[in-house]
């Protein structure tokens, strides 16, 4: 198991992020997050902004430190520990990972009684960086303000200095901890000074500043850079001897070929000269040849043992030795890169290609299907009058608000001609809501057995729980289901398409349908399309799904499944849709249409999906009849990096 450790928070379960490719082409789900979480939004509750301009940072996580309950994450199973790095610099990466480490290895030696994590540790972490100082995340803390950086998206620094007094510019400051020369301390976000010297914590010093900045009597400014614990990272780690160490083993004996073996852990090269001759004058010495051998330069290795070899009277010319050194290291070069090498019978190109043509020709010559997709069942009516539309979605959360309604809204679907009735369920799933989601199956089984074809699934742990189900259903002689992936259990390429599929037939679940990214372009599209593949044509992209809740973080949960409003600026703006059942909510973008593109024509696809939820009926009639004025196309012809 790796468990993430240290470092940044992403907002959204990962994996679940498209707020990055929507807002700039940068996908999250492929390390390129543009970090639209750290971006200042006006929150709103119904036309009422909730947060004021000191907390516009609505998305913003702090940052976590787990070394407090370090022993609590090992003894859960715990294999390897995940520290965020991206983007950090070196001093960051070192120092963290230093830091876990030396308590890795203070647990492992000592146990718990021994285990104790010191206040110099965390607060030189804290001036490495970090967002207003650490949570140590879901592990033991819940949702809301306590994990969120409302204030500021970046570094904030380590309190260090609190103005005593201000004459006309001449600042005395009192160090609150240890200060170093050349510590940086911002006054402002624009503004900052370096110390000139090293300060005790508690005494002060006198620093002339301009008098337009301001500093007054009591207030505290950060130190943002910590001089020493730079210098000391530098010299520790980035200027130390990093070479790998070698063996060498030299052997030279009269009319036989020189031989060097130069090895590295279970990596071992060996090279030959040329037929060793008696010395005529002048005979070679172990201790020459050795520091022939121990000559490595800047090749990047460094000599461990040494072992020589050799008769008492032979000449061995200098630059033979230097020549097998060198064949030698660039030998082990090319097997050290090797054993580290992965290799692919065909590149991922060919194999796309391959799977278009197997999947696309046949199915092109099948009309598509419409699909709808239903938060809501207002409108059901003028769904199932629509023309072509073949399968119905109804979503679970009906089901938790209203199961007169859900169940009104299954006879009905059901009734009708040629409808596939399936149940879309929620994007996450957790251990704690397995028994919540299991109430809406037995329900299921119990009043639509064989009405109801399958579901939309959206996460593995889903899958997971219908195929223990469907062991038990077999036992039983009960229905089973049909599985629809959505668009959230992510298929880039026809690689992840095939691993997904797999993964489903090992669990003995029936993998009907796929649904089509939305991070990929149209032209990128055609090549994971084909055969059991849907595109969604009509809707809203869930850009997030979080265990936050906006509302909660501002005061406002009211467990009533309530919408709130993000505004990012004039043109960007989200709709983020509270779950409360399941107790996690879903950022949206504004509604794409695609249906009147011509380039569907050349997609091979079973069916075009589209999501409703509060649009009138007239808005539904024309979408589905294909009279929508929407312009705006989602990721449809962008694509990402």
């Amino acid at each position: 198991i790796e468990s993430f450790v240290h470092g940044a928070m992403c907002y959204c379960y990962s994996g679940q992020c498209l707020m990055s490719s929507f807002n700039g082409g940068r996908s999250g789900n492929r390390g390129r997050c543009a970090q639209p979480c750290r971006l200042p939004y006006k929150v709103y509750d119904g036309q009422n902004i909730i947060n004021n301009q000191d907390e516009k940072y609505a998305l913003s996580p702090k940052d976590m430190c787990a070394l407090k309950i370090l022993p609590d994450v090992i003894d859960a199973g715990v294999y390897s520990l995940k520290i965020e790095g991206r983007m950090k610099n070196v001093t960051y990466a070192a120092y963290v990972t230093s830091i876990y480490r030396k308590y890795v290895d203070k647990y492992i030696a000592n146990g718990r009684k021994g285990y104790k994590v010191s206040d110099k540790d965390i607060e030189q972490l804290c001036d490495i960086y970090n967002r207003g100082a650490f949570t140590t995340g879901f592990y033991d803390t819940g949702k809301g303000r306590d994990m969120m950086a409302l204030t500021r998206p970046n570094h904030w620094g380590v309190k260090a200095l609190q103005v005593v007094s201000n004459v006309k510019g001449k600042i005395t400051f009192k160090a609150l901890t240890d200060i170093n020369r050349q510590d940086v301390f911002e006054i402002d976000k624009e503004h900052s000074f370096e110390s000139g010297s090293d300060i005790k914590k508690g005494q002060t010093m006198v620093v002339n500043l301009p008098k337009k900045y301001d500093l007054a009597v009591g207030k505290v400014l950060n130190r943002m850079k910590n001089a020493y614990l730079t210098e000391l990272v530098k010299k520790s780690y980035v200027d130390c001897n990093t070479c790998i160490s070698v063996d060498i083993y030299f052997k030279a004996l009269k009319g036989e070929k020189a031989e060097l073996t130069i090895s590295s852990k279970d990596v071992y090269v060996t090279v030959y000269g040329g037929e060793v001759q008696q010395a005529s004058k002048q005979a070679a010495t172990k201790e020459n040849i050795k520091n022939k051998l121990l000559m490595m330069g800047q090749t990047g290795y460094i000599a461990g043992q040494v072992e020589v070899v050799i008769d008492s009277d032979i000449f061995m010319p200098v630059s033979e030795i230097k020549k097998l050194r060198r064949e030698a290291l660039l030998q082990l070069d090319k097997k050290l890169i090797e054993v580290h090498q992965r290799s692919c019978k065909i590149t991922a190109t060919e194999e796309i290609n391959d799977s278009y043509k197997q999947d696309g020709v046949q199915h092109k010559e099948k009309e598509c299907f419409k699909s709808v997709y239903l938060y809501n069942v207002q409108h059901l009516d003028t769904v199932l009058m629509t023309e072509n539309v073949k399968r119905v979605y109804i979503d679970f959360d009906i089901f938790y608000r209203d199961e007169d309604e859900f169940s009104k809204a299954l006879g009905k679907a059901a009734a009708a001609s040629d409808i596939e009735l399936y149940i879309g369920l929620p994007y996450i799933l957790t251990q704690d809501n397995h028994e919540l989601l299991c109430s809406l199956f037995d329900y299921v089984d119990t009043h639509f057995e064989g009405k109801v074809k399958g579901y939309l699934v959206r996460n593995l742990e889903e899958a997971g729980l219908l195929a223990k189900r469907k062991k038990l259903s077999l036992k039983n002689n009960r229905n089973c289901y049909d599985i629809i992936t959505d668009a959230g259990l992510y298929i880039f390429n026809t690689y992840a398409k095939n691993e997904l599929k797999d993964i489903l037939e090992n669990a003995d679940l029936n993998m009907k349908e796929y649904t089509l990214p939305y991070e990929l372009n149209a032209s990128e599209l055609k090549s994971v399309c084909g055969k059991g593949s849907e595109l969604i044509v009509y809707g809203r992209a869930s850009l997030m799904v979080s265990k936050q809740c906006v509302r909660k973080t501002y005061g406002k949960c009211d467990k009533k499944n309530k919408e709130t409003l993000l505004k990012q600026n004039a043109d960007r703006e989200y709709i983020v849709k509270s779950v409360c059942s399941f107790c996690y909510t879903v950022i949206r973008a504004g509604a794409f249409d695609l249906s009147k593109e011509d380039v569907l024509d050349d997609m091979s696809v079973s069916s075009y999906r589209y999501e409703f939820d509060n649009e009138s009926e007239e808005q539904i009639r024309n979408i589905l009849n294909n009279k929508s004025d929407i312009d705006y196309k989602g990721h449809f012809y962008r694509g990402v990096n």
